[in-house]
């Protein structure tokens, strides 16, 4: 099983698998992010943050490195997490990847989140080959208890569009933590 906690500013994904001995494990995966420069970083800690760099497409660490240079909601997107839900056209009127013109048109939340939910899947799918993991698994995400139902229906949406088709459900942060604390001790 994978874990997503999608934060709004920071993303996480944890692996969870049962070890030899029956007992559960839960390691947080660091994932390979792209950089300006061609190369990569790995963290366990990924940003959620977009930005497009000469049609180039970061996220994760270099993107939020970037954030000052660029122009918000233009080629750089980031707290999209919170505008999931809402249904009033363009979240980013004067975006610089338009429908029709950009091969992966960011005008909505529901645009940036999908993006940004490819993106990790392809990083997690290659953390998983590198720990020697299967790479069929099934995914379960925090949300805000807060999260009404036309947010997490826009966030099933995006995560089905990205291909996370192991999707099993959501799970309110508050009892995340309370799974956590019962697994640590």
């Amino acid at each position: 099983f994978i874990g997503l906690d999608f934060g709004t500013s920071t993303s996480v994904v944890s692996l969870i698998r049962i070890g030899n001995d029956e007992k559960m494990l839960i390691e947080s995966l660091s994932l390979d992010q792209p950089q300006e420069n061609g190369g990569t970083t790995r963290h366990h800690l990924v940003n959620t943050v977009l930005a497009n760099i000469d049609g180039k497409f970061l996220f994760g660490r270099d993107a939020q490195r970037l954030r000052p240079f660029l122009r918000n909601g233009i080629d750089v997107f980031s707290s999209f997490k919170m505008l999931l839900g809402l249904d009033l056209g363009p979240n980013y009127p004067q975006t610089s990847l338009r429908r029709g013109e950009a091969n992966e048109p960011i005008e909505t939340a529901k645009d940036a989140a999908t993006l940004f939910f490819k993106r990790l899947k392809t990083a997690i799918t290659a953390a998983l080959i590198r720990e020697g993991q299967p790479t069929e698994w099934a995914i379960a995400v925090t949300v805000p208890a807060s999260f009404e139902a036309n947010q997490r229906r826009d966030l099933r949406d995006c995560l089905t569009e990205a291909g996370l088709n192991g999707f099993v459900g959501f799970i309110d942060e508050p009892n995340a933590a309370f799974l956590s604390h019962l697994f640590e001790t």
